[in-house]
């Protein structure tokens, strides 16, 4: 699937549509059925990091640290937020509470209200970017990762640091559960590591030398499988049984991708890889 111009960072699905943003300050949509581009584009002229959705709203982070809400029905943006100095690199949204959580680039967590889109409260986590946001099933807890290596958890109802973990020398890129109810993150170290998650802490579990470089992205599959992406090019999908034996996705003998391999989504028993080299592959 090709139709940007620069590489792909992030790759959404709601409904019958497949969202990604990219580093030409675009955000597309693809038919999830046919797998050819929708008519729903979104161009904001700076490169894109992240999006999340709820209700008819779109949220749309970008590399000078503005979020851009964008009303879907209209397709007209309803709001433009400030919150942070420098990329936002994830946004979620917490059903429970309607929340909106931000990460920056300059280190802080926005929380905003989702009615009004008002910042509520914003946390200075680290001296360097965050990276990504994992949630509990229960949106009880949510960790926080950053390019300094380290993984922070909060509760959400008052917003309190529980604890923070050292976790990837160089940087934390990303996280997922797995199907026992443990953690496991990736960082610039290019390792997986697996967590058991405590209530004062994370406890190690495993560390897998997984691939040549940084590792920007982890999804979890079913059957206990879970893929993780790197800026070796390659993509891996393993089986938590059995860890020493990933398979290395590839097309024609190639790598997954030709460059760097940034963004992951499993939809409804497809695996969708995209990267720096503008592609976006489609893996049954």
């Amino acid at each position: 699937m090709k139709g940007h111009s620069s590489g792909i960072y992030k790759l959404m699905a709601e409904g019958d549509l497949l969202y990604s943003a990219s580093g030409d300050g675009m955000v597309a949509s693809w038919d999830l059925q046919t797998l050819e581009q929708a008519p729903f584009s979104i161009k904001v002229g700076q490169p894109v990091f992240s999006l999340c959705t709820a209700g008819s709203h779109l949220l749309i982070g970008q590399q000078s640290g503005g979020i851009h809400v964008i009303d879907r029905d209209s397709k007209r943006e309803v709001r433009h937020l400030k919150f942070h100095e420098k990329g936002v690199f994830e946004i979620l949204y917490n059903p429970n509470l309607n929340h909106f959580y931000s990460l920056g680039g300059g280190g802080s967590l926005a929380v905003i209200d989702g009615s009004d889109f008002r910042l509520l409260m914003q946390i200075p986590v680290s001296g360097q970017k965050l990276r990504r946001i994992l949630p509990t099933p229960n949106f009880e807890r949510i960790f926080v990762s950053g390019s300094d290596g380290s993984i922070t958890c909060f509760e959400t109802d008052y917003m309190n640091e529980l604890y923070s973990a050292s976790a990837h020398e160089g940087g934390t890129y990303s996280m997922a559960w797995l199907p026992d109810g443990k953690m496991i993150s990736g960082g610039r170290d290019a390792h997986l590591r697996i967590w058991e998650v405590q209530n004062d802490g994370l406890k190690a579990a495993d560390k897998i030398p997984a691939h040549n470089y940084a590792i920007y992205d982890i999804v979890t599959m079913g059957d206990n499988r879970f893929a993780s992406a790197s800026r070796d090019r390659s993509v891996k999908v393993w089986d938590y049984s059995d860890l020493a034996n990933p398979i290395r996705l590839s097309d024609d003998r190639l790598t997954a991708h030709t460059h760097s391999a940034n963004a992951l989504l499993w939809h409804k028993g497809r695996l969708f890889s995209a990267g720096d080299d503008r592609v976006i592959r489609v893996w049954a």
